[in-house]
């Protein structure tokens, strides 16, 4: 049969529906970061630029892709997710990397980390028309590639998505904490 489901419910209103005998399934919160007065200056984002930095000196450097991609490219990739999962011991949902190969929505773009050639990681992002937002969809990372490449990939997207003019960097959904 059919049941209803709430989602995105705030804090404050949970105990009505916990009164009413509902479930709450854990979904998560979302990791969102403003862009329009970005700073990384300071001591408060210190933790973040210090690998940042590294990386970029070690040849680190973001490329962001739309459109269709090479047959090449697509395996790369697929090799990058398989080898990502292996680690895990998971299997690849859905695959974005068909989307990719087959040509995807404008509003889509896919951001690699290359040192030198490699791709280290990459990113599929999805955009608001607007430019609200631009989300994370898809992470994936060589695992024997540079430590601290997420950091990296996290602050070249705030800093990508600022110069361009985006409001919002949304890291997509964090576990949630003190649900029972």
């Amino acid at each position: 049969g059919n049941c209803p489901v709430f989602y995105q419910v705030d804090q404050d209103r949970l105990a009505p529906y916990v009164e009413m005998g509902l479930t709450l399934i854990r979904v998560g919160e979302q990791a969102r970061v403003p862009l329009a007065n970005l700073g990384l200056d300071g001591v408060a984002r210190s933790h973040l630029l210090g690998p940042h930095e590294g990386l970029h000196q070690a040849g680190c450097r973001l490329e962001i892709l739309t459109g269709e991609l090479s047959p090449k490219l697509v395996e790369e990739l697929a090799k990058i997710s398989r080898n990502w999962l292996a680690g895990r011991g998971g299997d690849e949902p859905a695959s974005s990397l068909v989307q990719h190969s087959a040509g995807f929505p404008q509003r889509s773009a896919l951001a690699l980390v290359r040192r030198g050639e490699e791709v280290v990681a990459y990113a599929d992002l999805r955009r608001t028309a607007r430019r609200e937002e631009v989300c994370v969809d898809r992470v994936r990372y060589v695992l024997e590639g540079p430590q601290d490449i997420l950091v990296y990939l996290t602050v070249e997207l705030m800093l990508w998505g600022h110069e361009y003019g985006y409001r919002w960097l949304n890291l997509g959904l964090a576990p949630m904490s003190g649900v029972e």
